[in-house]
């Protein structure tokens, strides 16, 4: 019997009294259902505290293994860095791994960008409720040959491990 059916029972239930003596007839009975809920409470409440702490231990859980992963990563980052400095831009190649480099172009902008850029190029900044550069913008018009005050275009090389 499940706990809405128990709680039906005790509702709908009647006590039998003997008129002569007065003795409950079924007691044993009312007693039966308040035990079997008492019970279903009992379970019900223990099966939550358990996914409560099954929840609580997945968390720790994934805490555990974000935190190893940021290791792993800075590790990564750091080993990355020193193969870079000891490989000084050469390629690297074996039946295992391929280190390889590729060019990419970062705009640096200096502070006085920003001041410039409003009064002589508004369409070097993006549209929004604060200014700020838009550097994809500000890279074309520096390779298009435009002189962009407090802005310059540096080629950086970043290392590829595969």
């Amino acid at each position: 019997m499940n706990l809405y059916e128990i709680n039906s029972a005790l509702a709908a239930f009647e006590l039998q009294v003997d008129e002569e003596t007065g003795e409950l007839l079924n007691a044993d009975e009312l007693d039966a259902l308040q035990i079997a809920r008492d019970e279903k409470i009992e379970g019900l409440a223990l099966w939550v505290k358990e996914l409560n702490a099954e929840a609580d231990a997945i968390k720790n859980e994934r805490d555990a293994l974000d935190e190893r992963m940021k290791q792993k990563q800075r590790k990564a980052d750091s080993l990355k860095r020193y193969l870079q400095s000891a490989l000084a831009g050469a390629k690297f190649e074996t039946a295992r791994c391929k280190i390889g480099y590729r060019k990419s172009q970062q705009v640096i902008l200096a502070g006085e960008f920003d001041d410039w850029a409003k009064e002589n190029a508004p369409d070097l900044l993006s549209v929004s409720t604060v200014y700020k550069p838009d550097k994809a913008a500000i890279k074309d018009a520096i390779k298009g040959g435009r002189h962009i005050e407090g802005a310059a275009l540096i080629d950086n090389v970043s290392m590829q491990i595969k």
